[in-house]
């Protein structure tokens, strides 16, 4: 891909770009959130029964 810096500057003011990254992220962010609590309540339920 041939992209210059000013095409980049360009995509990264389109609003229409920012917002399809922005909920990209929430949508990885979510995920990884979901992910954290699973593994957390998971780590709790084992301390339990070890202990």
């Amino acid at each position: 891909n041939n992209l210059k810096l000013d095409d980049v500057e360009e995509l990264a003011h389109d609003p229409q770009m920012s917002t399809y990254e922005t909920i990209k992220n929430e949508k990885i962010n979510e995920r990884f959130r979901k992910e954290i609590l699973e593994e957390e309540a998971y780590r709790k339920r084992h301390q339990t029964r070890v202990t």
